[in-house]
């Protein structure tokens, strides 16, 4: 569920969906709790940048992911 949230998240699915989609997810697997999402998403708030996108990959660069790769998942998926 936070791989496919944060996967969403920088390819630029709305909040609303992203939380769904988790959500989906969820109904699956019993031990994903609401509480571990909303506890990421408060840290990614933090974060630098105006929209969830922004924040994810500053997250992920942050991690030590280059900017090329995630332009490469934006791309790969996106199909830039």
């Amino acid at each position: 569920g936070t791989y496919v949230y944060l996967l969403g998240a920088l390819l630029g699915m709305r909040e609303e969906d992203l939380l769904a989609e988790y959500r989906l997810s969820a109904l699956y697997h019993e031990w994903l709790k609401n509480d571990d999402i909303n506890a990421l998403i408060a840290e990614l708030r933090l974060l630098p940048g105006d929209s969830m996108q922004e924040k994810v990959e500053n997250y992920l660069l942050s991690l030590g992911i280059t900017a090329a790769e995630i332009e490469s998942i934006q791309a790969i998926y996106l199909e830039k």
